[in-house]
């Protein structure tokens, strides 16, 4: 058992170890990485020139595959440039057209429902309305009436009571009265026929 332990604790140490060499190295070059490509930039950038100096049609030859090679990569952007407008304008005529077609076939029945709300809202309104001035005209009118009906009882009982003064006069000048046990007048059983023979 010991001997798979040291077995084992050696292997990590060794593991360990390498792995620490590796991570030297891979730091070492990532620092050297930079300094390589701007060494290797700049000799083949020093050769191009020699080049160049040493054969001068060599530059025009560079300047005119350039332009040359440019011509492919203008009309590429020319066709990328009017086939983007072509979509955005084809998609934006079919978009508005599809919504164009939802919005007629909504409004297809979405108007004929709102217009049936507004009308019923419009006569739950007006209905509302009514009966609240057919309450404030009945309260009203009632009011009137009791008045009414209070002043006609009024006037009815004061010509009662003046109609009874004036017959009661007119018995007692003829002398029809008799005096009742209680002090008050009555009249004796007659018609008023035989009242006026």
């Amino acid at each position: 058992m010991e001997r798979i332990t040291e077995d084992t604790c050696d292997s990590t140490l060794r593991a360990r170890r390498m792995m620490e060499r590796s991570a030297r190295k891979v730091d070492e070059v990532t620092e050297e990485l930079p300094h390589m490509i701007q060494e290797a930039y700049q000799s083949t950038k020093q050769q191009v020139q020699d080049l160049s100096s040493r054969v001068p049609g060599l530059r025009y030859a560079t300047y005119a595959a350039g332009v040359v090679a440019s011509l492919p990569v203008l009309g590429l952007g020319v066709f990328l440039a009017i086939l983007l407008v072509t979509s955005v304008v084809g998609a934006g005529i079919i978009i508005s057209v599809i919504e164009g077609g939802a919005i007629v076939l909504g409004s297809t029945i979405l108007l004929p429902v709102l217009t049936f709300v507004v009308g019923m809202s419009f006569l739950f309104v007006a209905g509302s309305a009514l009966v609240y001035a057919v309450t404030i005209g009945v309260r009203s009118g009632g009011r009137y009436v009791k008045e009414f009906t209070q002043q006609a009882r009024n006037q009815i009982k004061s010509d009662m009571e003046r109609a009874k003064r004036g017959v009661e006069k007119g018995l007692e000048r003829k002398g029809m009265f008799v005096e009742r046990p209680f002090g008050s007048p009555s009249m004796q059983s007659s018609t008023p026929c035989e009242l006026e023979q």
